[in-house]
């Protein structure tokens, strides 16, 4: 016989159970998407979870069985060789996946509706897809071919005149973007009951701040190098603006911060550069107080990462020095990242990353060509070729840079808005965030950027115009 007591909580396990039922009742009666692929890898487990759960938001079973598969109703994707049942996207699948090696030889390109196609079909396609589009997006994100010897350039990085998409033409188009938006309005055609989503377009400015002034705040010896290169170059202007801006009669044509703060409605993400001197680190002292007093500021109003020295392509634990002396000045944990000179090389970048518990990258992007280096503009997880897994880490890719657009590329500021309107207008009909690299000293109109001030708000104003459609 129970007492009350324990006729409540059976009452109460009861209502419980009931009411995790009708959940789990909910949970199996939404569609949800099953694929069929007879062979299983982390390679198909990482790139299946980009495309659905990440990019489209939908849930997956995956399939090996041949005759459950054909025997199942609602939206279906078969990954194989072959079509195995009427009602089913197929998607033919190569070797790629289920590899555990690297091939040196790059996949073949076609162009199918003026989109580049990564790995397609030996000859006529029976139905469905004429590609491999998850070896294509796991070639694009995983960075394949950034694994491979090959071409480096004078700072140690992959170049862009090295990789497929500019040896084939496609860097300035999303290409993945475009297959995967495509993939998922055919999803939505066959399977209406099948709740997919996809991010529209956004706008993620981003500042390095390799140094926060051009003249104030630096070492004596820094400052008699500089008055002694204007001497004998004969830059007198920029020598009288030394002089002003000692004599506080203007203002440091570094120190944008106020500026900056103010064309953007929702504060940008600005990265600070914190290494010890050298050649190619050139920034403020990290211990003067004006550079803390700048960053504690600045904290208060947006957020903000560590710029990973030069030097610390060669020396990894650097990032962790570096980024420990950030938190040290803002008092707070720092998660997000880009590389200085954008120095990156697969793995060891990533890997030093996080182990210095960075959560997010921001270096996916080329300092010599504009575009798409991963073929997409949303974020993704990095997949490490080498240990053969899927990371935590979330690398978010740039679509351009100032310096690129002006001395690597050579253009003028109506060209470079020009450039930066054609990348927005694709980045907008595929959706996603649209990333640019821009710096403090780039709005130095007296400094060689004259007329880029104008560059930055007409990108402003085209990427409000975007938004607000």
């Amino acid at each position: 016989m129970f007492n009350k007591y324990n006729d409540y909580h059976l009452i109460l396990l009861g209502f419980l159970v009931c009411c995790a039922t009708k959940i789990n009742s909910k949970k199996d009666n939404m569609a949800s998407l099953l694929i069929y692929c007879p062979e299983s890898s982390p390679r198909l487990h990482y790139i299946l979870n980009e495309i659905f759960r990440h990019r489209l938001a939908l849930d997956y079973l995956i399939c090996s069985d041949r005759k459950e598969f054909q025997a199942a109703s609602g939206p279906k994707i078969n990954y194989s060789s072959a079509p195995v049942s009427k009602a089913e996207i197929w998607i033919p699948a190569g070797r790629l996946l289920f590899e555990i090696n690297l091939e040196s030889a790059m996949p073949e390109v076609v162009w199918f509706d003026d989109l580049p196609a990564l790995f397609p079909m030996p000859g006529p396609a029976p139905s469905g897809w004429h590609f491999d589009l998850f070896s294509m997006a796991f070639f694009l994100l995983s960075r394949y071919e950034e694994y491979l010897p090959g071409q480096r350039d004078a700072n140690g990085r992959f170049p862009a005149s090295a990789s497929l998409a500019v040896q084939k033409g496609f860097l300035e188009i999303p290409a993945l973007d475009c297959w995967i938006a495509r993939l998922a309005n055919e999803l939505s055609s066959g399977f209406p009951e099948l709740p997919v989503s996809i991010s529209g377009f956004s706008f993620q400015p981003t500042f390095d701040v390799d140094q926060a002034w051009a003249y104030l705040h630096k070492p004596l010896w820094r400052q008699i190098g500089g008055i002694l290169k204007f001497i004998l170059s004969r830059e007198w202007s920029r020598f009288l603006q030394r002089l002003a801006v000692w004599i506080k009669k203007e203002s440091d044509p570094f120190d944008t911060f106020s500026f900056i703060l103010q064309q953007h409605p929702t504060p940008p993400l600005f990265f600070f550069l914190l290494a010890d001197p050298g050649p190619y680190d050139k920034n403020n002292p990290p211990d003067h107080p004006a550079l803390q007093s700048l960053i504690r500021e600045l904290a208060t109003k947006a957020p903000l990462g560590i710029h990973p020295s030069y030097k610390s392509l060669e020396i990894p634990e650097l990032v962790a020095k570096e980024k420990e002396r950030l938190e040290r000045i803002t008092g707070s944990t720092i998660h997000k990242s880009r590389q200085h000179f954008l120095r990156l090389r697969l793995p060891e970048t990533y890997r030093a990353l996080m182990a210095a518990g960075i959560e997010e990258d921001y270096s996916m992007g080329y300092a010599d060509a504009i575009g798409f280096r991963a073929g997409t503009a949303f974020p993704f997880r990095w997949y490490d070729l080498e240990m053969e897994c899927a990371t935590e880490l979330l690398v978010h890719p740039f679509q351009a840079m100032d310096v690129t657009l002006r001395q690597y590329l050579g253009l003028s500021p109506e060209e470079a808005m020009t450039a930066l309107s054609g990348l927005l207008e694709k980045v907008r009909q595929t959706g996603g965030p649209f990333c640019t690299v821009w710096h403090n000293s780039s709005f130095d109109e007296k400094g060689g950027w004259r007329g880029w001030t104008a560059v930055y708000r007409h990108l402003l104003k085209e990427c409000q115009n975007q938004t607000q459609e």
